[in-house]
């Protein structure tokens, strides 16, 4: 049970009210030798005080309490008391504690009784001759050389006592309420709070007018609800190309610029850059890592994001077919907690959700396409909530006339597009007639196969300025994209062959036992076959790196520094310990990092061990997989195909992250579709 402990103390004073108006009646002095009626006031008011810690919820819901008399050594009656509070209201941080607690003597002038209640009930009144009972004796603790120090009073060793100052009270000016200072020190609400809404306003305004049919039929329905205080579930269909970002931009904008807090989340590190945010599902929800032994996130109430989640009104969720539906469902569950509304989808919250259900779908390693289905959003609960809208326009085409190096038209182009992702181009096989599945590339978009073929391709993508003097403008709009990594890998040491001034950064590899094998690894699997071990996103032992080549970062480092998985780099500097890279990707182009050595750990049921290998987290990245090239928007793309893609999805997405300039594909014999 998540309970925390909150201690409270009452003492007995015979100053009180009660006490003295009894001894007055009676015309008694001495209130100590009335013990009985000191007894009963104390019993009275620890009733009271219990009633007013539970009933009033003073620090919130109370589990259960415990309390204890003891006595002073004046004789006075003292209780303790324990507070069981529930785990909603429980003290998290210190301005929690100050909602509750003051260390200083409140003004003597504006609050007067107040003043008066503490300084006569709560300080210890002076030691001298008449109090020798009521307080430690000086010449006793002198006499047996107890080294205190006592004094007249009570000082009060406080800033404003030391240097006289004023407070905006006293010159009328509103003071800061306790819920204005709790929002500004959560600064993940903070960042949701500031903009230039006049900026962002100006922004809208200008965009408003560039929204087709289908997009606007999208932001209206959006922006009404929000401005009606209305729940609404949407989901928006687009194949790449058809602006779902630039949608996202206007609706924010808006939003924003009214005052509204919204969330934008991506499924993937490199498709977060693109948005206004850069926050993946992961890091802004605390979506757990491992999905089998979990059933909601990391968000808790009466924390900064449980406090920015109840203030959100809406949240827009990029890429969304690429997330696996465990990630919405938990989702789901936290926010009808965190915002307590259990009979509604995502606790009343409204939800934008985009995406392509043509392209890469959730990565599941060693799944079966009807295990990978059953994981899709579809397949959620949730999918019957959502609104779908589709948007048809392919807004990049729309400002070219034609593909260049081809006489395929721009509508022809669109169409074979979408055809190749939707399943529905193909040719009869050769061999099995009733195998559709087959698809025929264009000739003017081929490159003969020769033995100089891959030359060719990549001078066609890259060209000598490219490989010889490399600019961020250059290598942030071309790129070949390949189905493996083992064809980047081919890419890349051809590549690497052609250019000068190579080091070699040598990895350091080790193993640890994974609890199922106890014999002698070591003496088993020695450094140099740890060395020869290869796993997808790890780099390898020996990394080939050169001034000026592009890499590839491969882990999440600093979303705020726009260093993702899949950020492009191109390196300026290699040191001994890190690599200096200047950024050629997303929103940060031309900002200078600097990228220290990390530690990948590989753990597999394949492994009779648990491998961990220390590398720079980066790869060469003079070629991509077709899956990290996925988000990205390129003016010149090579494809390199050495066998048959195993869905019609990844071929589409090779020619779709097309900005409408060249194209060109070289491809096996035995692989032309």
């Amino acid at each position: 049970m998540a309970i925390h402990n909150t201690l409270s103390r009452s003492h007995g004073i015979v100053k009180w009210s009660e006490i003295t108006r009894y001894m007055d009646t009676h015309r008694q002095t001495d209130s100590h030798s009335r013990a009985y009626i000191i007894a009963r006031v104390f019993n009275i008011k620890v009733h009271d005080f219990i009633r007013f810690l539970k009933e009033d919820k003073t620090f919130g819901g109370v589990e259960t309490y415990l309390y204890t008399i003891e006595f002073h050594k004046r004789g006075l009656p003292h209780c303790h008391t324990l507070l069981w509070v529930s785990a909603a209201d429980r003290v998290k941080i210190a301005s929690d504690v100050d909602k509750y607690i003051t260390a200083e003597l409140p003004n003597p002038i504006t609050e007067a009784e107040l003043y008066e209640t503490i300084t006569t009930c709560m300080i210890h009144g002076p030691c001298g001759p008449l109090n020798n009972y009521d307080h430690f004796s000086v010449i006793y603790c002198f006499s047996v050389r107890l080294a205190i120090h006592f004094c007249c009073g009570t000082l009060h060793d406080t800033l404003r006592s030391a240097i006289p100052s004023k407070s905006m009270a006293n010159f009328g000016l509103p003071v800061p309420s306790a819920n204005l200072i709790g929002v500004l020190r959560n600064r993940k609400l903070l960042e949701e709070m500031s903009y230039d809404t006049k900026e962002l306003l100006k922004q809208h305004n200008d965009q408003v007018p560039k929204l087709n049919n289908d997009q606007r039929l999208v932001y209206n329905k959006v922006v009404t609800s929000i401005e009606n205080a209305k729940r609404i579930l949407i989901f928006v269909y687009g194949h790449g190309g058809t602006s779902k970002k630039f949608l996202w931009v206007t609706i924010l904008s808006y939003l924003r610029s009214i005052g509204k807090i919204i969330l934008v989340v991506a499924a993937s590190g490199i498709a977060s850059l693109l948005l206004p945010s850069r926050k993946t599902a992961h890091s802004r929800f605390k979506i757990p890592i491992d999905l089998n032994n979990k059933k909601s996130c990391d968000i808790k109430k009466r924390t900064f994001l449980g406090d920015l989640m109840q203030c959100t009104t809406l949240i827009i969720w990029e890429e969304a077919p690429m997330s696996d539906r465990r990630w919405f469902e938990f989702f789901d569950h936290s926010l009808r907690d965190v915002l307590d509304c259990d009979e509604k989808q995502f606790g009343g919250m409204s939800v934008l959700l985009g995406g392509d259900f043509s392209e890469t779908l959730p990565v599941l390693p060693k799944n079966t396409r009807f295990e990978i289905i059953a994981l899709t959003l579809p397949s959620s609960y949730l999918w019957s909530y959502f609104i779908v809208h589709f948007l048809h326009t392919n807004m990049t085409l729309e400002s070219s006339n034609t593909i260049s190096h081809g006489s395929m038209t721009l509508s022809d182009f669109a169409t074979w597009l979408l055809a190749i992702g939707n399943g529905h181009i193909g040719v009869p096989d050769k061999d099995d007639p009733r195998d559709s599945s087959w698809i025929r590339i264009p000739s003017s978009l081929l490159i003969s196969l020769s033995p100089d073929s891959l030359q060719t391709l990549i001078y066609f993508v890259s060209g000598d300025d490219t490989l010889n003097e490399p600019t961020a403008t250059l290598l942030s709009a071309r790129a070949i994209v390949c189905p493996t990594n083992n064809s980047a890998n081919e890419i890349k040491a051809h590549i690497l062959k052609m250019v000068t001034s190579a080091r070699v950064y040598n990895s350091t590899d080790t193993m640890q036992p994974n609890g199922k094998h106890t014999s002698d690894l070591e003496g088993l699997y020695p450094i140099e076959y740890l060395n020869q071990l290869s796993f997808p996103g790890i780099p390898p032992h020996e990394l080939l790196l050169k001034v000026d080549c592009p890499i590839m970062l491969l882990r999440n480092i600093s979303q705020r520094e726009g260093l993702c998985n899949g950020t492009h780099m191109i390196v300026s500097q290699l040191l001994p310990c890190v690599i200096e890279a200047t950024i050629i990707t997303s929103t940060s182009i031309g900002k200078r990092v600097y990228i220290p050595r990390i530690k990948f750990i590989h753990n597999s049921s394949d492994l009779p061990f648990i491998f961990s290998r220390k590398q720079f987290p980066v790869k060469v990245c003079y070629s991509m997989t077709i899956n990290k090239s996925q988000g990205q928007s390129l003016r010149k793309i090579g494809i390199y195909l050495l066998q048959p893609i195993y869905a019609h999805v990844q071929l589409q997405i090779q020619f779709k992250f097309l900005d409408s300039e060249q194209i060109r594909a070289t491809l096996n014999l035995f692989s032309v579709f």
